[in-house]
C-alpha cells in the first residue's frame, strides 16, 4: 500500500472572506465570533442585496443553491461511461499506485476507485466543506476506511502528496467545458509533481464542435442595439444554451481538438479556420458549440442535445452574432475558434472578410457585467416601453428605478424632457451614461436616495424594467426592490402627482408538468454505480423542498394549473411583513413553484420561476420581505 494520503498542504485551506454580496444566490462561509457560520444572499430593509445568517444543514443549501448536481448524478451514461473508464485504467495502473480525484462531489467516483484492488490509495480533493462532508459520510457508508481512501477538504493546488498519483480523475467541466478551472487545474497538478508526468488523467481530452444556428432567443441575448457596442474591444462571450430548440443552419464542423493529459500552456490558443456549407436558407443569429470528453479507453462523455436521455447539468453554448444576417444553400463560410483557460470563443469569415470577430462584440453590455438572461430581458421596442411608462404623458419626469436607466433612457429617446435613473450599482451608472452620451440625451443619474436631485416637476412617474441582474431574476426579490423604491420616492415627492408604472404585480403559484424536470431532479436512489449516496440522496430530498430558480422558457413543460396568490399594488405603500397564506392547486404535477407577472406589458423576470421540485396540491407559502420565500405541501392531517 503506498504511503499514507497527504503529506503536508502547500497552503492553509481557509474559509473565504468576502463583504460584498453579488448575487441573490450566492453563499458564504465565513469566519466570525470564533465559529464559521454560513451566509445567504438576502434584502435588507431598503431592499438592497446583503447577508443573512442561513440556518439551513451546509449539504441542503449546497444542494439548492446547485440543483444541477442532482441533474448530473442522474445522468446515468456519464455515470456508467466513469465507472468503464476508471475500470479499465485501474487494470492498466502500476499495482498499489496512488490515485488522486479533483472535485469529489458526492464521492461516487472515488468510490469506483477505491473499488479498484489494484490502486493502493484514493486521494480525493473536495474544496467545498458542505460537498466534502457529503463524500466523506458516502464514502465510509460504502466501506472504505481511512487506510483506503483520503478526502481532503481543499483544492488540489493547497496539497502535496508524498507518492505522485499515477492515475488522476478530474471531472470539472461545465456547460462550456473549460469554465471550472479544468486546464489550469490540471497543468498545476502535472507541474507540481502532485501527479507524475506519465500519470493517466481522466479525461485525457477533448474536442469541440460549432455550427451556425438560427433562433429568436439567441438573438434576443445580444440586447437591443442601445445596450451594446459593436466594434468595441469587449469580447464575444458564449453562454449557456438549449440548441435542440435552435434551428441549425450548417452541419457540425470540428473546430478545437484539447489535451488534458499534457494542457496547452496558458493563454490564447486559436484553433484552424475551418470551412462549413450552408444547408439551409435563414438568418444566422449566433455561433453554438458543443463537446465530447475522451475518458480514454474508448468511453467518453458528452453534452451533446440530441443525446438519447435528458440532461439538465451540461447545456450546449452559445456565441450570438453582433449583428444577425441572412444566407442561403452552398454559401461558403468559415469559423475559427480560440480558447483560453476558461472560455471559448470564435471569428466568423465570408469572403475573405470578418462577419464577425470574436474581438468585436461586447456581450456583456458596454462591460457592465450584464448577463445573458438579464440581455434577453430588455425590450427591443423603447417606443412601446415609454408608451407604458407615460400613458400619453410627455410633460412628466420619469424616475426609473431599475438597473441599467433602461426606462429613462427609452423615454428620453421617445421625446420626454427629463428624466432620472437610481443606479446603485457603477456599471449601470457606467452603462446608462455611456447610452445616453451615444444617443445625445440628458439623463441624471444618482446612486443612493441620500444624492437624488431637486425637481420642480408637478408629474412625476416612477418606474423601471423589473429585473435586477445582482438578483438575477429573482421574481419576488425584483418586485420587492421595485416597491420598495417606489415607496421611498413616492415619501420624497408626498404631495406632488406621482404614478408609478408598472402599477400591479400578481405573484402566481403554478403547476408545472414536465418530463425533463421529473428525470433530472427526481429523488435520488441510495445507490448509484453500486456506491453508496445515501447522504447525497437524504440532502437533496430535503433541498427538493427549497425554491429554486429556474428559467421556464428553458425546458419542455406546460403550467397545468395557476392560482394568484397575492397582488402587488406598487403605488400603495410597501407592506410591514411576511405575506403569508394557502392555496390549492388541485392538480397533480412534476413540480410548483411562483411566477411574478405586470401589467402595462412590463415583462421583468415572468419566464424566472421559483420551483419546488417536492410537489403537492395543497400549498402554504410565505413571500419574506427580505426576499426568502417558502411553498411548503400541506398534508391531508394538517
Amino acid at each position: 500500500m503506498a504511503e499514507s494520503p497527504t503529506k503536508k498542504t502547500k497552503t492553509e485551506h481557509q474559509p473565504e472572506k468576502l463583504v460584498t454580496a453579488t448575487s441573490i444566490w450566492d453563499g458564504l462561509r465565513v469566519a466570525a465570533e470564533g465559529r464559521e457560520q454560513s451566509l445567504r444572499g438576502a434584502l435588507d430593509e431598503d431592499c438592497e442585496l446583503g447577508w443573512l445568517e442561513d440556518d439551513r444543514d451546509d449539504a441542503v443549501a449546497h444542494f439548492a443553491r446547485k440543483p444541477w448536481l442532482a441533474a448530473m448524478l442522474h445522468d446515468s451514461e456519464r455515470n456508467r461511461a466513469y465507472a468503464r473508464a476508471i475500470k479499465q485504467a485501474a487494470e492498466a495502473a502500476p499495482e498499489g499506485c496512488v490515485a488522486l480525484e479533483i472535485g469529489a462531489g458526492t464521492g461516487l467516483l472515488t468510490q469506483l476507485l477505491c473499488k479498484e484492488d489494484r490502486i493502493g490509495h484514493v486521494v480525493a480533493c473536495e474544496m467545498e466543506p458542505a460537498l466534502s462532508k457529503v463524500a466523506t459520510a458516502c464514502v465510509r457508508a460504502g466501506g472504505f476506511e481511512e487506510e483506503r481512501c483520503t478526502i481532503v477538504n481543499a483544492r488540489s493546488d493547497a496539497i502535496s502528496l508524498p507518492t505522485p498519483a499515477s492515475l488522476v480523475v478530474c471531472e470539472l467541466a461545465d456547460h462550456g467545458l473549460l469554465g471550472e478551472g479544468l486546464l489550469p487545474t490540471l497543468r498545476e497538478v502535472l507541474a507540481s509533481g502532485t501527479a507524475s508526468k506519465d500519470a493517466t488523467i481522466i479525461p485525457c481530452g477533448a474536442y469541440v464542435e460549432a455550427a451556425l444556428f438560427e433562433d429568436a432567443s439567441l438573438a434576443k441575448r445580444r440586447g437591443p442595439d442601445n445596450y451594446r457596442r459593436q466594434r468595441c474591444r469587449g469580447g464575444a462571450a458564449c453562454a449557456p444554451a438549449r440548441l435542440g430548440n435552435a434551428r441549425r443552419l450548417t452541419p457540425y464542423v470540428r473546430v478545437l481538438d484539447l489535451s488534458f493529459s499534457s494542457p496547452p500552456a496558458r493563454g490564447a490558443h486559436a484553433g484552424a479556420k475551418v470551412d462549413l456549407q450552408v444547408q439551409k436558407r435563414g438568418r444566422v443569429d449566433a455561433v453554438g458549440y458543443r463537446w465530447r470528453m475522451d475518458l480514454g479507453f474508448g468511453e467518453g462523455v458528452s453534452n451533446w442535445e440530441d443525446a438519447d436521455d435528458f440532461q439538465d447539468h451540461w447545456w450546449q453554448m452559445a456565441q450570438p452574432l453582433d449583428a444577425p444576417f441572412d444566407i442561403g444553400p452552398g454559401v461558403p463560410f468559415s469559423l475559427k475558434a480560440t480558447h483560453t483557460d476558461t472560455d471559448i470563443v470564435f471569428d466568423v469569415f465570408f469572403d475573405a472578410g470578418f462577419v464577425t470577430s470574436a474581438a468585436a462584440l461586447c456581450a456583456c453590455g458596454l462591460h457592465v457585467g450584464y448577463s445573458t438572461g438579464r440581455l434577453a430581458s430588455l425590450p427591443s421596442d423603447h417606443r412601446a416601453l415609454a408608451a407604458s411608462c407615460l400613458r400619453g404623458d410627455d410633460t412628466a419626469e420619469v424616475w426609473d428605478v431599475g438597473d441599467g436607466a433602461i426606462c429613462a433612457l427609452a423615454c428620453l429617446r421617445a421625446g420626454c424632457d427629463n428624466a432620472v435613473a437610481w443606479c446603485a450599482d457603477a456599471r449601470d451608472a457606467l452603462h446608462a451614461s455611456n447610452v445616453a452620451r451615444r444617443f445625445e440625451v440628458a439623463l441624471s443619474i444618482y446612486s443612493d436616495l441620500s444624492e437624488a436631485p431637486s425637481t420642480d416637476a408637478e408629474v412625476i412617474v416612477l418606474t423601471g424594467e423589473p429585473f435586477y441582474h445582482d438578483l438575477e431574476g429573482h421574481p419576488v426579490a425584483c418586485a420587492l426592490r421595485f416597491w420598495r423604491r417606489c415607496a421611498l420616492l413616492r415619501e420624497l415627492f408626498a404631495g406632488r402627482r406621482v404614478r408609478v408604472a408598472p402599477g400591479r404585480a400578481v405573484v402566481v403559484a403554478v403547476a408545472i408538468r414536465s418530463s425533463d424536470l421529473s428525470k433530472a431532479y427526481a429523488p435520488l436512489p441510495d445507490r448509484i454505480c453500486g456506491v453508496d449516496q445515501k447522504a447525497a440522496a437524504a440532502a437533496w430530498r430535503a433541498a427538493r423542498r427549497e425554491l429554486v430558480p429556474i428559467d421556464l422558457d428553458e425546458y419542455e413543460c406546460d403550467v397545468v394549473a395557476e392560482r394568484e396568490i397575492v397582488e402587488f399594488k406598487l403605488s400603495d405603500g410597501f407592506p410591514a411583513r411576511a405575506i403569508e397564506g394557502e392555496v390549492s392547486l388541485s392538480c397533480a404535477a412534476d413540480a410548483v413553484g411562483l411566477v411574478v407577472r405586470y401589467e402595462d406589458g412590463f415583462e421583468g423576470s415572468e419566464s424566472r420561476c421559483l420551483v419546488r421540485f417536492d410537489a403537492g396540491p395543497r400549498l402554504r407559502y410565505s413571500l419574506g420581505l427580505d426576499g426568502r420565500c417558502r411553498l411548503d405541501v400541506v398534508s391531508g392531517s394538517d
